[in-house]
């Protein structure tokens, strides 16, 4: 198979088992893949591709965006969400997980 048509899942899932090879723990590889199915729902709700040919730099960097526009808890099943968008902290910490990903 041609490695520009590898689908993010299985990116993902391989990712994780390297982390876990490495020893890291399980908190730090929730972190990674808790912000990389972040992304991959974001591209797919903007009927984006996820395979690994078609993700570029502007994907990552609209991503950014919607991460800035969005209410702090808009994804939280029992917390309302609020008027406050997510903190610069917590952007870049996603941010960090994807570099760190496609590192």
């Amino acid at each position: 198979m041609d490695k520009r048509e590898t689908p993010l899942q299985l990116l993902i899932d391989q990712f994780d088992t390297c982390n876990q090879i490495e020893g890291k723990s399980p908190k730090t590889r929730a972190w990674y893949n808790s912000s990389l199915r972040q992304f991959q729902i974001y591209l797919e709700s903007e009927g984006l591709s996820t395979k690994l040919g078609d993700i570029d730099i502007r994907g990552v960097q609209d991503f950014i965006l919607y991460l800035q526009s969005r209410d702090k808890w808009d994804d939280h099943p029992t917390i309302q969400p609020q008027c406050q968008g997510l903190s610069p902290v917590s952007i870049s910490t996603k941010v960090r997980a994807i570099r760190a990903f496609f590192a």
